[in-house]
């Protein structure tokens, strides 16, 4: 790219045109060092900028397959110890004894043989789910990686918007450590479709009322929801940012699509749902995202359509303890703050509900006083609420 100094300097006047071109190389001779000191700055940032966001790559890159490779060793290793074990498992005097009692005296019995297939079943079934999930992470980085080259090839210096698009994508390397994460803290899949069902029978009715308009699941994770409303027969579909949760829900058979939320929002006609669904997702949001999030949510619903916001419930102690072991929690969101900003956005009939009770057996032995009631509340509350807006 030529600078403004290498430019060639001539005026179409006759009479004054010299004094202008004069003028001009003047200007030009002054202010020609300051003009290639700023430009060669603005290239070295540039170059910096790239070779950082190069370098974080190649680190991040090396860091996935070094952990792939160690998972997959840890499956070998739990292969061949499963294997040492029914080999020594054979020649153990158990085993004999076993044999005795068989009828030929060489085989084991039938209740034997079924408990030994059943085994034999469940090992492969969790070497499969394994292999599985080290299938879909290897496709989907070798998308990112396919894209990110692709933005970096042939360029000394990418665009803006290459290097917005390489940021999102190097982002996304770390979509399975979140999986990973909510696998361990969320609990099982049949846990959290216990919690979900209460919504059911509410989205059913909703999804009857609003025939050809489905509901959207903001931040749909593993797609919990998104089963149950498929099996309800009910058209839905989930949005989320993690793109291996994405993946997850697609191999179910699910409708699914990865975007980050309020982008995919914006992108929807106005009055196309039937209802917004977000169950704990507002607590990872900026106040003013959160704000915006109502505001979209009301646009984007039918007249009558609803607006359902599940998280985690601030007034009970036991909840709270947990909180912030997800880290990309931003803030707990009070009941009645989400209520007033879904009743100032224009929703109306706002309802909360408190859901997934505290065990009984773990929370203190009340007994009828009233005081030991309220420090029951106050300790070992309900886990989650959620506010139900109308529009």
């Amino acid at each position: 790219m030529a600078l403004p100094t290498e430019v060639n300097i001539s005026s179409h006047r006759p009479v004054v045109g010299k004094l202008i071109v004069a003028y001009k190389r003047l200007v030009k001779r002054i202010i020609s060092p300051y003009l290639r000191s700023l430009f060669e700055e603005r290239d070295r940032a540039l170059d910096g900028r790239f070779a950082g966001i190069t370098r974080d790559f190649l680190e991040r890159t090396d860091a996935l397959f070094s952990n792939l490779d160690q998972r997959i060793e840890a499956l070998r290793a739990g292969r061949e110890r499963t294997r040492v074990e029914f080999l020594s498992y054979l020649s153990s005097e158990e085993f004999t004894g076993q044999q005795k009692k068989a009828l030929a005296g060489y085989f084991l019995t039938r209740e034997d043989a079924v408990a030994a297939d059943a085994a034999i079943k469940d090992l492969s079934r969790e070497a499969g789910a394994a292999i599985k999930d080290l299938s879909r992470e290897m496709t989907l980085h070798k998308r990112r990686l396919d894209v990110i080259l692709g933005e970096l090839r042939g360029k000394s210096a990418p665009e803006s918007a290459s290097v917005e698009r390489i940021a999102f994508e190097r982002a996304r390397l770390d979509d399975h450590a979140y999986v990973s994460f909510e696998n361990r803290f969320r609990g099982s899949r049949e846990l959290i479709k216990g919690r979900m069902q209460a919504y059911v029978p509410l989205l059913t009715a909703l999804s009857d009322r609003h025939k050809g308009c489905s509901i959207l699941d903001v931040g749909c994770g593993r797609g919990e929801l998104l089963e149950l409303l498929k099996g309800a027969g009910v058209p839905a579909t989930g949005v989320d940012l993690n793109e291996e949760m994405v993946e997850i829900c697609r191999e179910r058979g699910f409708d699914a699509e990865t975007s980050e939320a309020l982008s995919y929002l914006k992108g929807l006609e106005d009055g196309s749902l039937a209802g917004i669904v977000s169950c704990q997702f507002i607590e990872h949001l900026p106040t003013e995202a959160l704000l915006e999030f109502v505001r979209l949510s009301l646009s984007k619903v039918r007249k009558g359509g609803m607006a359902v916001f599940e998280t985690v419930n601030p007034e009970s102690l036991s909840a709270m303890k947990s909180f912030y072991i997800d880290m990309t929690h931003v803030r707990p969101v009070h009941p009645q703050a989400i209520s007033f900003a879904m009743e100032s956005a224009g929703f109306s009939g706002i309802e909360i509900r408190h859901m997934s009770p505290f065990p009984e057996d773990e929370r203190l032995a009340a007994k009828g006083d009233a005081n030991m009631e309220k420090l029951n509340a106050l300790l070992f509350g309900f886990q989650d609420y959620a506010v139900i807006g109308t529009k």
